[in-house]
Formats: structure tokens, C-alpha cells, sequence
């Protein structure tokens, strides 16, 4: 199943803020602790950072702004549980949604991996989203709402997403 949210829905954002803080804390150290809860609504965005590192308040705005536009910044952080810590002392970390590191993604996540690799790549190439659609048709790939025919708009609208483009990562 896959999900069709707008990319511009605070949810959406909300998860490209946190994920952009979990980078700030790699550009810092090898390998953080670090959990974010973000809420973002009426003009305001709420950050709570539990972690073993401080993140600059001035690197927090400025990537809440880059993604979020002009929005009141309330920033919180605290030091990581120590029943947390102790629990992620292998190598083992819990990221959004749940996914562990190490853990082997499903055949389908792989399977939809392949075909954003595809769609990237066949653009890197020269061809435009409409012969990439097409190429996907003919492969009888289906599109992410499950239809036999690709449309030019989806491929667009997968070139632009940001968490294909790799830009919630930043």
C-alpha cells in the first residue's frame, strides 16, 4: 500500500523537520542518540530532542525555515533517557516509522526502492517523465495507485518528492 499525502501537509513536513535534525546531529557526531517529536501548526513549530548531543538553536531554525517557511520556533532538548540509551548499546536504533537499522526491508519496500532507482535513473539519462512513463507502462510496472498505465504527472510528482530526492536528509 502506499500512502498519497500531500508533500506539503504538516505531517509530511513535520517528519522531513525531524529528519533533518537527526542529520544535524550526524554532521556532529558518528553515531548519535537521538529521538525528535515535532508538531507544527498555527504559525508555530513545536521540537522536542531527546539525545546525547546539543544541536545549534540557529541550524534548528534554519532548517525548520527551509522547510517549513517563517514559523515561531519552540525548541526543547533533553538528555536521553538512560534506560534508552542502555537498550540502543548494540547498534540498534529505532528511526521513524519504527524501521531498525539492520533490519532487512520487506520484498515490496525493495521492489518500490527498484523502481524509484529506475525512475531516477532512466531521468539521469536524458529521457523525460513521459518516456519514462511510458517505459514503466510497457514494463507493466504499476503506478503507485495501482493502475497498469503511468502518467507523466506521476512520474513528475516522484522526481519532485522529497523524500525520493533524498532532500528530507538534508
Amino acid at each position: 500500500m502506499l500512502e498519497k499525502v500531500n508533500p506539503s501537509h504538516p505531517d509530511k513536513l513535520c517528519d522531513r523537520i525531524a529528519g533533518a535534525l537527526v542529520d544535524l546531529a550526524f554532521t556532529q557526531v558518528a553515531d548519535p542518540r537521538i529521538a525528535v517529536e515535532v508538531l507544527l501548526g498555527h504559525g508555530i513549530c513545536h521540537i522536542i530532542v531527546e539525545t546525547d548531543i546539543s544541536l545549534s538553536i540557529f541550524e534548528v531554525t534554519a532548517a525548520v525555515e527551509r522547510i517549513a517557511g517563517k514559523v515561531a520556533v519552540d525548541y526543547v532538548e533533553v538528555a536521553q533517557d538512560s534506560h534508552l540509551a542502555r537498550n540502543q548499546e548494540h547498534g540498534f536504533r529505532c528511526g521513524d516509522n519504527g524501521i531498525f537499522r539492520g533490519v532487512p526491508v520487506t520484498a515490496e519496500q525493495k521492489k518500490l526502492t527498484g523502481i524509484a532507482k529506475d525512475i531516477y535513473g532512466l531521468f539521469i539519462a536524458g529521457l523525460s517523465p513521459l518516456a519514462i512513463a511510458k517505459k514503466l507502462t510497457d514494463a507493466g510496472i504499476p503506478s503507485p495507485t495501482g493502475r497498469e498505465k503511468w502518467y507523466e504527472g506521476t512520474v513528475r510528482s516522484i522526481l519532485k518528492n522529497e523524500k525520493y530526492k533524498g532532500c528530507a536528509l538534508q
